[in-house]
């Protein structure tokens, strides 16, 4: 026969959070005034397709470094914006269409 005790307990610490969490949310508006308020604007500005690209290596240097990036390509490798063009073209220039 616990099991009263143990529900008890349970509404009673739940019943205590609610209480501390309304009395967070008291304090800081008793302390509002103290503390000035900043505000900040966030410009963003798209990168020109020159400032982007890069020069494609020419003849001889245009090559794939990986023997997978065939399937790195179907895997989206050369599409992707996780990845730097400069990594595509390092390493799978010629399947990427870099040079």
């Amino acid at each position: 026969m616990r099991l009263p005790t143990v529900v008890f307990l349970l509404v009673t610490i739940q019943l205590s959070l609610q209480q501390s969490q309304e009395d967070i949310g008291t304090e800081f508006k008793e302390k509002e005034g103290l503390f000035p308020k900043i505000q900040t604007t966030l410009k963003i500005v798209p990168s020109s397709p020159a400032a982007v690209s890069s020069p494609k290596p020419a003849g001889s240097s245009c090559k794939d470094l990986s023997s997978s990036c065939k399937t790195f390509e179907k895997a989206g490798f050369c599409k992707s914006r996780f990845y730097t063009t400069h990594q595509k073209k390092r390493n799978c220039a010629k399947t990427c269409g870099l040079c």
